[in-house]
Parts: C-alpha cells; structure tokens; sequence
C-alpha cells in the first residue's frame, strides 16, 4: 500500500499559487501591452476606456461570486493594467540595453548649474497665479516643468518656453471652472493644479498618463474636504485620475495633515495659499517628511514677497499678493549638483558649479555632508560651489539620505577603494532596491538587517546583466559607478533623460572641457554667397 503523500504546508501551498499567477500576470501584461502599443502607434491614448470597462465587468463578476472585496480589487486591476502600460516603448533585450563605458579622463567641469526643478515648478505656479512677468535660465527643460508649463497654459496662464529658458508673460488670468486639464505623469504637478484649483468656485476635471491613474489621490480626501472642496474619481476602477474637482464650498484657515500626505502636495498648499481667501495654516509632526518640502516653499514665498510664519510643526500663508522678481535667482537643482560635484570622487579632477547652493536648506545640507564623508572638501560662496579632492576615508560609513541622494550615497560607498557600510535605515524598498543593483554590476556585498557591508573591488568575472534603474536618482547614480566598473548595462536610458535632457550629450564628452551641462545648440549654419552666373554667348 503506497504511503500517503506529506501535507503541504500554508506557504508552500501559498509559494505554488504564486508561481502559476506570476506566469499568468506575465501573459497578461504581454497581451496588455501589445494592444497598448499598437494604440501608441496610432497616436492614440495607451489606455482604452471600453477595454478598460469590460475588463473590470469580468473582474466585478468574479468578485460577486467569489466574495472578493471589490474596492481594493479596483486597485489592483489598475496596478496590473499599469504594469502593461509601464512597459510601452520600453528597451529590452540583450541587444538593444545602453552600455555605459565613459572616457576615463579627469573631469574638467566649470560650468552653470541648471536651476532647481522643484523650486522652478513652484515659482512658475506662483508666477502663472499671479499673472505676473517673469524669465528663467539656464533651466533644463524636462518633462515635468513642460507638463506644468502645458498644463498650467491650458488654465489660462501665459507661459513659454525656448531652448534652456521659461518666462511668464504678465497680464493672464488662470480660470479652472469648466476646464478640461491633462496634467501629465508627474505627481507634482497634478498636486500644484489641485492647490490652485481650490481657490476657485466651480467645477474642473483633470486627466493624466499611466502613472497618474494609479496615483492614490484618495488619501487627500480629508484634506479637501476641510478646504471645502471634494475630488470625484471618473472611472471607478482607478485610484487616480481622470477625476472632477468640485471646489468652492467654505474653507478652513487651519488644518491639521494627517501623516500620509504626500510631502509634495504639503509644498503645492503652501505655494497656492496666498490666493486663499483667508490663507491658510498647516500643521504636522515636526519630525516629518512635510518639513524639507515646506523649507522649498518658504525659499519660494520669500522670494516673491509672500509673507509667512514657520515653527516646528507649524507653517502659516496668509492671503497676499506676491511681486515676483522678473529674474528670480533660484537654487540649482539638487540631484544634479551633487552629482557633477562628486564625479570627481571617481575619476579625479574638477568640478565647478555656477549658482546659489542654498546652505541653509535641509536637503543641501544632506548633500554637503555626503560629499565631505566621502573626502570631498565642498567650498560655496555667493556665486558657486566646488570641491577639492581629498583622501578616501579608509573604511568608509555612511547613512543613506532621502531618496533623492540615497543612490548617490550607493555608489560613492561601492567606489570606495577601502571597502564601505551603507546603513539604509526604514527604506526596505531601497535597500532591496540597491541589493539588485549591486548584484548586477558584480559588487561584492554582505547585509545584516538594514546594513549593506561591500568588500573593495568588484566581482570581475562576473557577468555583468542588463539592470532597469527604477529611478531617475538610480540611473544617474549608475552612469557614475561606471567610471570604476565600466560595462554597466541600463536597460532604460530614457528615464535619466526625461529628467536631465542633455545628460547623456555631457557623458560622452567628460573627457574633455566642460563648460555648459545643457544641450549644446550649434550656430545655424549660412551658404557662402553664390557669386550670379554670367551668360556666354557662343555664337
């Protein structure tokens, strides 16, 4: 008589399922994106509404039959559906990832630093708000402040833009009731059309891509609905947009934020406040995540007249009206500056940037103090920052930062000749993120708890596979490792341009010179005068 088989326990049960639905959401997403794709090449939406709708018809039938919660089903039909869509245009496969092998010639760098993009989205807010002139450079011109820029112009503002400048033309008037907005991918943004959009009575809808359908909007519906004002999702199957925002009604002066607010959109209040009839007051943990994007909203508000008060876990607006500079004179872009500043770290050399460095910030001040702990000696004064290269520290330690630098801090901690410990704090998604990444470039590494531990060196024969960046931060941060572990293989090199457009134009000529890290744009090119022709006669 055979003997029974050995019950299989929860998880190995649970491992099994997970294994069939993981091949089966593959075959799902393939046949997703083939049909959003083919929508891409006709130019039209990736997502289809009436596809969209009878797929949730099936997954609501299931739902009824089954017994499943249909609410947090909603959300994840949409994250699989973005999965698809996430993937349109995407590179891949071995012969089409981009090979990062840059010259190995000391950098020579002096140049303008492009301005802050944070503090550029919310200065032009401002600036379209108020209806008031204004001109910006050198600015690199990506595709968050184009969409701001679209966006905002659809409201009624007067903004334009020119190779590596943006100016306001004074004299519009923003008006959202009964506009139909598209606010793009970027969360910032539809964040800042929201603030200002509460301070006008009546009706907008706003619609945007793929990553702004699964943005979670829902968890400000407290903090509308205290500022009199409610956001109506248009397709139930989506967290996020298309949605209608229905303003207008009495607005409190104060409120409390509850601790998931996205720190962004704590900044896009206190930009739009001044146009609050009453103004308004926010107050938060003083320890939370809210603090660091407040202090870019006060540099803002300061810079444009707009007056406020700011104490630990309390930030006031009052209702003003701003004057803003025609040529402010904002930060330079934080990512970017710390990065051009620590490339001499990995190949020697010089790096200077024309601009504010804002030491007083919060965020600068996390990246000053990464630069000195890797032997980068930073100098600022009134015009520019630079740095000196001095000595590695002989076993380096570092804590990572905010997401913006964490990377950064990665791959200054696997250049370390001395080997490095990375402690990665709370952040399990980046320390699983950064554990992929090491393991892809062949980077010798060990890791206790929340504590990466990196031999000096690299893995040699290790076969270095093509990685993804699951960041704008993530790529640059590879395109620097690349200097001591050539043949990094990034999958997405789009998403590094999509922020800093001209970044892969300055990469390839590190070798040389640089005074410009914006596109180069080449004087146009004029025919030498024809002198006229002359009839011969022949007779």
């Amino acid at each position: 008589m055979p003997l029974p088989e050995p019950q299989k326990s929860i998880t190995t049960q649970i491992n099994d399922l997970d294994r069939r639905l993981a091949a089966l959401l593959a075959e799902r997403t393939r046949l997703l994106t083939r049909a959003a794709t083919a929508r891409q090449e006709k130019r039209k939406p990736l997502s289809d509404p009436e596809q969209e709708r009878r797929i949730w018809f099936e997954w609501d039938k299931a739902a009824k039959r089954l017994g499943l919660e249909p609410r947090m089903l909603r959300k994840t039909v949409a994250l699989l559906n973005g999965m698809a869509y996430a993937k349109v245009g995407a590179r891949q496969g071995p012969s089409m990832d981009f090979l990062l092998t840059p010259k190995r010639n000391a950098v020579d760098i002096d140049a303008a630093a492009p301005l802050s993009v944070d503090h550029l989205l919310l200065i032009t807010t401002v600036a379209a708000a108020s209806g008031q002139a204004m001109q910006l450079s050198p600015v690199a011109l990506n595709d968050r402040t184009v969409e701001l820029v679209k966006a905002l112009n659809q409201a009624g503002a007067a903004l334009s833009w020119e190779q590596e400048s943006l100016s306001s033309r004074a004299g519009a008037t923003l008006a959202f009731e009964d506009k139909a907005i598209f606010a793009g991918d970027h969360e910032y943004t539809i964040y800042l059309l929201l603030a200002l959009g509460l301070g006008h009575a009546g009706r907008c809808r706003f619609s945007g891509g793929a990553d702004l359908k699964l943005l979670d909007l829902g968890r400000l519906s407290d903090i509308l609905s205290a500022l009199g004002a409610r956001l109506a999702p248009l397709t139930p199957h989506t967290p996020g947009l298309p949605a209608r925002l229905e303003s207008g009604g009495r607005m409190a002066s104060s409120l409390r934020l509850p601790e998931d607010c996205p720190p962004a959109f704590a900044a896009a209040l206190a930009t739009a406040a001044w146009t609050y009839p009453e103004g308004l007051s926010l107050q938060y943990d003083a320890d939370s995540p809210v603090a660091d994007a407040l202090a870019d909203a006060a540099l803002v508000l300061t810079m444009c007249g707009i007056p406020f008060k700011s104490s630990p876990g309390s930030f006031s607006v009052p209702h003003a009206e701003p004057t803003v500079p025609v040529a402010p004179s904002l930060p330079m872009d934080r990512l970017i500056s710390a990065s051009v500043l620590a490339m001499p770290r990995f190949i020697n050399g010089r790096a200077r940037l024309v601009g504010p460095w804002p030491a007083a910030l919060p965020m600068f001040q996390q990246a000053q103090r990464l630069l000195g702990s890797v032997g980068l000696d930073l100098a600022i004064d009134s015009t520019a920052a630079s740095v000196t290269v001095l000595p590695w520290p002989e076993r380096l330690c570092l804590t990572a930062p905010d997401m913006t630098l964490a990377p950064l801090a990665l791959v200054l901690a696997a250049a370390a000749p001395g080997g490095a410990n990375l402690d990665c704090g709370s952040d399990d998604i980046f320390l699983s993120q950064a554990i992929e990444f090491l393991e892809a470039c062949g980077k010798p590494h060990s890791v206790e708890g929340s504590l990466i531990r990196m031999d000096h060196g690299f893995d040699r024969e290790h076969s270095i596979r093509i990685w993804s960046a699951p960041s704008v931060e993530f790529a640059l941060a590879a395109a620097l490792l690349a200097f001591v572990r050539p043949g990094i293989r990034l999958a997405n090199p789009g998403v590094l341009t999509a922020h800093w457009p001209s970044f892969w134009n300055l990469y390839n000529r590190l070798g040389t010179p640089v005074r410009s890290l914006l596109p180069q744009h080449k004087e146009p090119e004029h025919e030498p005068e024809q002198k006229p022709r002359r009839r011969i006669r022949i007779e």
